[in-house]
């Protein structure tokens, strides 16, 4: 099964999905819009936030004018509450992209801003990430005609392989190998 976007009459974007069958692509009849009229939040929105929060917060120290008055002890404890109750697993490949530059980051995290309390997450993620890349493998959908995918997820995907790359980088690096000796290479 994969999934695409078309266009209608009306110039509204839908998501649908598709399975192959013999030698032809299937369109399930499962129709909905890409753009919700309600608001609402990304599976991995509440990681990328803690994240994000965590770097601003380690780059701050650095930062002499700065670090004295920027404190986001209060957004990380709340972006933190919000990751522990969400379920990463994925294998929509832009979820799993986004899983694997947040790996990367929580890595550069650890070296650098010596967070080793993130040791477990890394570890969370990277599983994680294995598990849906797994999955999405099994769907076949890079086979897929390109009007029945969506070029973004992949590129995500992409940017997420790449990550890879760099965290093993990382890792061969001598005066680093102590803050990573945890993933038991």
């Amino acid at each position: 099964m994969g999934v695409g976007a078309c266009q209608n009459s009306t110039s509204q974007v839908y998501l649908y999905s598709a399975r192959y069958s013999g030698k032809t692509y299937v369109l399930e009849n499962e129709y909905r819009p890409l753009l919700s009229t309600v608001p609402s939040m990304g599976q991995h929105d509440s990681l990328d936030g803690y994240i994000t929060y965590l770097q601003l917060e380690a780059t701050s120290v650095n930062d002499p004018e700065v670090s004295y008055k920027f404190h986001l002890d209060t957004e990380i404890a709340e972006m933190l509450r919000m990751y522990q109750n969400i379920n990463l697993a994925t294998n929509d490949p832009l979820g799993i992209g986004g899983l694997l530059s947040d790996a990367c980051k929580i890595m550069q995290l650890i070296i650098s801003g010596n967070m080793t309390h993130l040791s477990d997450m890394l570890l969370e993620l990277l599983y994680v990430a294995k598990e849906g890349l797994d999955t999405f493998i099994l769907t076949d959908t890079l086979r897929y005609p390109s009007q029945y995918r969506l070029a973004f997820r992949e590129l995500g995907l992409s940017i997420g392989l790449k990550a890879i790359e760099k965290m093993q980088m990382l890792i061969r690096v001598p005066k680093f190998k102590s803050e990573v000796q945890f993933l038991k290479i």
